[in-house]
């Protein structure tokens, strides 16, 4: 076998794995709300949160780590990033069982509903500082067919044990919390022995150093990322308690569920861009790994939020009646995940080209968007359905920031860069049009029987209406050939 033969077995893998990853990864999330009281999956969302903020643990390092390492690999200085690599590690592992150890004392100073699942929580936060450690190493060496298949074993295991042990255990919700704590653990496991790295014990300061100063600006989006993720859920947590959480979380969990594509297609471009600005230092020359790139994700994104909008509504209506009260306002949170999810590639694009700073004002005034408009929608008595508007307001400061941005630095002509935000803006017009026009001309069926045949009936007249939008967004064909270039296929050796 050629090299260039076993790059592509090797891609065609990782695109396998991935997709079913991330269908196993969806049977595991609808299953959970079935498992679990409005309660539990209130908690375990909160939990999540908790986790989210754990994987921040490393205080920059690893951002640093992922960015040096293709950047020295470009440059020939093989010695250096082996140092890095070498360096991060030990910090990494330190970092992460300390913030591990904060939260399992925490456990003791909070009320008896949140104990034993914030200990679990505390030992999953431990295993993540590891798991995120080995990802982004196999991501700055591009080996994404390992990558992947951690990925989607995780995605695959935790599935089977998240459900097998949350039926079989008494308490479902600390069942669910082990079943992902064995996942972590045994994906851990499989890419220590087949990623055959050796760890020297060696701490240099100057890497450290290097790391984190390259790694801060990074971590300090992170940290600002997801404490924009979950301010609401904090505040409905606070004023309206955690059973509401478990109501808000199911439009939360699609939109995360949705934004696993770009975040996948960004993760892959990320390594690319790096190389790039490496070699050349200019923004302008990673023009075609964004503009392309985005075109391919606000399309699947329309097609995705189009058909969840349109198909979960019927079938937590009929397969899931304890979280109809989600029902009003899932449609607000999935839309809104159009300018989350379409910001993944500007993101990584932004960082990648050194331009973090305005990424952090960007942030902060989502947030305090978010903070503001969240608390009036609760003190005006507006419930759950304000807090999902004032959500999707601050999604579209802080995505719309994020696009505006990337595409100033890079496109050369002002021109250019207005018509790639048309096209982009436009097709979520599309999409609402779309929505708006299908769910008022088609009505809801009343039985199981006709619910599916007027889903269906609204899902083609949806997609007839966006056909014309999908056609002008790949107008010159660079959707096909980003997906024929740089997410199918694989360059050549």
């Amino acid at each position: 076998m050629t090299d260039r033969q076993k790059v592509i077995k090797d891609c065609v893998r990782y695109s396998a794995v991935t997709v079913i990853g991330q269908g196993v990864g969806l049977i595991r999330a609808i299953f959970i709300p079935v498992l679990l009281t409005p309660l539990q999956f209130g908690i375990w969302n909160l939990m999540n949160v908790i986790v989210s903020y754990g994987s921040n643990a490393h205080l920059g390092v690893l951002d640093g780590m992922n960015k040096l390492i293709p950047m020295l690999r470009g440059q020939g200085q093989e010695s250096e990033a082996e140092v890095i690599k070498d360096s991060a590690f030990w910090v990494n592992v330190f970092l992460s069982a300390g913030w591990g150890l904060v939260i399992w004392i925490a456990s003791y100073a909070v009320p008896p509903l949140y104990t034993v699942a914030l200990r679990i929580t505390a030992l999953v936060v431990f295993l993540l500082g590891l798991f995120s450690y080995y990802f982004s190493l196999l991501r700055a060496d591009n080996r994404f067919t390992l990558v992947s298949a951690g990925v989607g074993g995780l995605s695959i295991l935790s599935a089977v044990l998240i459900l097998t042990l949350g039926y079989f255990s008494a308490d479902r919700l600390s069942g669910v919390l082990i079943g992902l704590t064995i996942s972590y653990v045994l994906i851990l496991f499989f890419w220590f022995f087949k990623g055959q790295y050796r760890f020297g014990l060696r701490l240099n300061g100057l890497a450290v150093r290097r790391s984190f100063s390259t790694g801060a600006p990074l971590l300090i989006t992170g940290v600002l990322s997801v404490l924009f993720l979950s301010v609401d859920r904090w505040v409905i947590a606070s004023k309206l308690g955690a059973a509401m959480v478990g109501y808000y979380a199911i439009g939360i969990l699609v939109s995360n569920l949705i934004g696993l594509i770009p975040g996948s297609i960004a993760s892959v471009l990320y390594p690319k861009m790096l190389e790039r600005f490496g070699a050349t230092g200019r923004s302008t020359t990673l023009m075609s790994l964004l503009d392309g790139p985005v075109r391919v994700v606000v399309m699947l994104l329309s097609l995705l939020i189009g058909g969840c909008i349109l198909i979960l509504p019927q079938l937590i209506k009929f397969f899931l009646p304890k979280y109809l009260p989600s029902v009003p306002f899932l449609g607000i949170l999935v839309s809104a995940a159009f300018f989350f999810g379409a910001a993944s590639v500007p993101g990584n694009f932004i960082i990648a080209v050194n331009k973090q700073k305005p990424l952090i004002a960007i942030q902060v005034a989502a947030i305090l968007l978010a903070v503001t408009m969240d608390f009036v929608a609760v003190q005006m008595g507006w419930g759950l359905i304000g807090v999902a508007w004032s959500t999707a307001g601050a999604y579209l400061v802080y995505g719309g920031g994020y696009m505006f941005l990337a595409a100033y630095f890079a496109f050369e002509r002002r021109a250019e860069m207005t018509r790639f935000l048309v096209d982009v803006y436009a097709l979520f017009a599309a999409m609402v049009l779309g929505l708006v026009l299908t769910m008022t001309l088609v009505p809801d069926g009343e039985t199981a029987k006709a619910a599916l045949a007027f889903t269906t009936l609204r899902f083609l007249l949806f997609i007839s209406i966006l056909l014309p939008a999908l056609w002008w967004c790949n107008r010159d064909g660079k959707v096909m050939s980003v997906i024929r270039n740089e997410l199918v296929a694989c360059p050549k050796p």
